[in-house]
């Protein structure tokens, strides 16, 4: 591993990267630069101290492409998407040793009860136990994703989806059971390592998500699918709306965007200049929290 580790970080290096979450793409024929964007989709209020130059190009670019198209997807269509199918339940999944594991820590960590869980996939519970183990006490009023859209929406930014929602849930639904249970075996050592995942985010880090991800065991072999597939979808996708559009920022995970299957990588062999923007970071205002607020009333 730490040779795999060592081979990644000079490919990286090689290709450029810089400690940046804003990026912007030109060359290639294009008149007017692209931009892309990592984002982490976690509600907590520290991922909200954004590279000034983000909300301007937001508010200059004719399209905003994130993975899903939010504005236009029900909410209880995504509960429904991580539900099993009928008939069975979470406890079906494991031996009663494995499933007598799962109630106790999750129970332990989210203070929840399992038995209003037992109709939905291990995805869902993965997902609360994680939310859970960051904390509640620095919670945003909507997600990084659901900030991005709305803001766009309020400056007549068009949005669109790069997956859909279906597309995006065949992916979870490929999810091995037992990664809910690898996630579960990491014990104390789950809370450091997803503070350095966020600290590594709010530091625009991207050489270390790459690392950090590559490092993680949790998701094993499920974890090519997650990532390194949907970067071939998301770049043939994207490319086409930079292709047909003026302007567009392309905001997707972070980490989509390092490692050499990455967005980053993919875009500069395509003969694309890929280059970070280093700017000053400053928190959402409340001025900008507030208008939002109104705009949703």
């Amino acid at each position: 591993m730490k040779k795999q580790s060592f081979i990644l970080l000079l490919l990286i290096t090689s290709l450029g990267f810089s400690q940046s979450a804003l990026w912007k793409i030109s060359g290639n024929g294009l008149t007017k630069p692209s931009y892309l964007f990592g984002t982490i989709h976690l509600q907590n209020k520290s991922v909200f101290e954004l590279n000034d130059s983000l909300l301007p190009i937001i508010e200059r670019c004719d399209l905003v492409a994130l993975e899903l198209d939010l504005p236009n997807i029900n909410p209880m269509s995504m509960v429904q998407a991580m539900m099993l199918p009928q008939g069975e339940k979470l406890s079906d999944l494991y031996s009663n040793e494995e499933f007598s594991l799962i109630k106790k820590e999750f129970e332990l960590r989210t203070g929840l009860p399992i038995d209003n869980f037992l109709p939905f996939r291990p995805f869902m519970l993965m997902t609360l136990i994680m939310l859970s183990e960051l904390g509640t006490e620095e919670v945003a009023p909507v997600s990084l994703d659901e900030f991005l859209s709305q803001y766009a929406l309020l400056k007549g930014t068009q949005i669109e989806g790069i997956e859909t929602l279906s597309e995006q849930m065949e992916v979870i639904k490929k999810m091995p059971n037992g990664v809910l249970l690898n996630l579960l075996e990491q014990g104390d050592s789950l809370q450091t390592s997803l503070d350095e995942m966020l600290e590594a985010y709010e530091t625009g880090d991207i050489l270390r998500v790459a690392k950090i991800m590559r490092e993680d065991d949790t998701y094993g072999d499920w974890q090519s699918q997650l990532i390194d597939d949907r970067n071939k979808v998301h770049f043939e996708r994207t490319l086409k709306l930079i292709e047909s559009h003026q302007q567009i920022l392309i905001a997707v995970g972070m980490a989509h965007l390092a490692d050499e299957s990455g967005l980053i990588a993919q875009y500069k062999a395509r003969g694309y200049i890929v280059e970070p923007i280093v700017a000053e970071k400053t928190f959402v205002s409340e001025e900008v929290w507030s208008s939002l607020g109104d705009a949703n009333k």
